[in-house]
């Protein structure tokens, strides 16, 4: 028998917020009960978690892929540089060259790796870390949610 959880530690074990939990049940996360007795199969949640993540699994790096494919694989917003999605919670970056808005550059850095200095939302003034999908990618290596670069 699978372990039954509440919200809020299913939360905790994902690593997601109360509003990513919340877009995940209207895309059709698997739930037991309503209300305060929702419950939530963590194996039933994961296997639903791979389902919608299956055709990121597939991208294949060096590979171009255009807009429309980027917005469906990662069910995601087709504008902006910065893409957060609750369906498959995952942040997506576009490195935009095209474009006078955002000043995107590579660098080397002292031990000799090439880093991308990417430029966040926001069009004026400094970058706030703590604001929009600028805190998405600043918190991500301890929030768990995983970030794509195009």
């Amino acid at each position: 028998m699978q372990e039954l959880v509440d919200a809020q530690t299913l939360q905790q074990t994902l690593h997601i917020s109360q509003r990513t939990r919340h877009h995940m049940e209207k895309k059709g996360l698997p739930v037991t009960g309503s209300g305060q007795a929702k419950r939530y199969h963590l194996g039933d949640v994961q296997a639903w978690i791979q389902t919608q993540r299956k055709g990121i699994e597939a991208l294949v790096i060096g590979n171009t892929y255009n807009n429309d494919e980027i917005t469906t694989t990662f069910q995601c917003s087709s504008q902006g540089g910065m893409r957060r999605s609750h369906t498959t919670n995952t942040l997506v970056l576009l490195s935009n060259h095209t474009t006078d808005i955002y000043e995107d550059r590579s660098i080397v850095n002292e031990a000799g790796e090439e880093m991308l200095l990417y430029t966040g939302m926001g069009t004026t003034g400094d970058q706030d870390l703590h604001a929009t999908q600028n805190k998405t990618l600043y918190e991500s290596n301890e929030s768990g949610v995983p970030v794509y670069l195009f």
